[in-house]
């Protein structure tokens, strides 16, 4: 089976699912280790991620 990905420019629309893809792989990689649980699991962590790729993407 095949799959086809289009590569593409991300845009400011992108800015929440590359924030939830983010922290959900932070939190999956770096519980317990290098990043503090009380990091990761701070109710503005997806926000302030979410901010952070907002700016990023507005600055291209």
């Amino acid at each position: 089976m095949s799959s086809a990905f289009v590569i593409r420019s991300a845009s400011q629309s992108d800015a929440a699912s590359m924030a939830l893809v983010h922290v959900t792989s932070w939190r999956e990689t770096y519980r317990g280790t290098l990043v503090p649980d009380a990091v990761l699991d701070a109710p503005d962590f997806l926000s302030s991620r979410e901010r952070f790729w907002a700016g990023a993407l507005t600055d291209l």
